[in-house]
């Protein structure tokens, strides 16, 4: 057993709780993805600078997209979260069935 394997169970008996589905953890989620990028972007460009010698218009570019990527998920997560119908096996169209897909958008 690896040191990290007591952490490791903890954090899937936490995902099958389901919490993790809900629409308000993942807002919480994405708020507090938009916060750390944003107050730590000082740190992100230097090590950005450091480690890849980047120059400063590309360190702002490897915050900036995930900010963006962040923005689009909290304006459409709701709609993401929504059940899409998916087509069923021909034969039982004239049945009355129906199917549908739960997407997972963030994870």
């Amino acid at each position: 057993m690896n040191k990290y394997q007591d952490l490791l169970n903890i954090q899937k008996e936490f995902f099958y709780t389901d919490t993790t589905k809900t629409f308000e953890w993942r807002m919480d989620q994405l708020n507090r993805m938009e916060r750390f990028l944003t107050e730590n972007q000082e740190v992100f460009c230097a090590a950005l600078h450091k480690d890849f010698g980047k120059p400063p218009f590309e360190q702002l570019f490897e915050i900036t997209v995930p900010l963006g990527v962040v923005k689009y998920y909290k304006e459409n997560l709701e709609k993401l979260m929504q059940p899409e119908e998916v087509a069923i096996p021909k034969g039982l169209e004239n049945t009355g069935t129906k199917a549908s897909y739960i997407k997972n958008p963030t994870g």
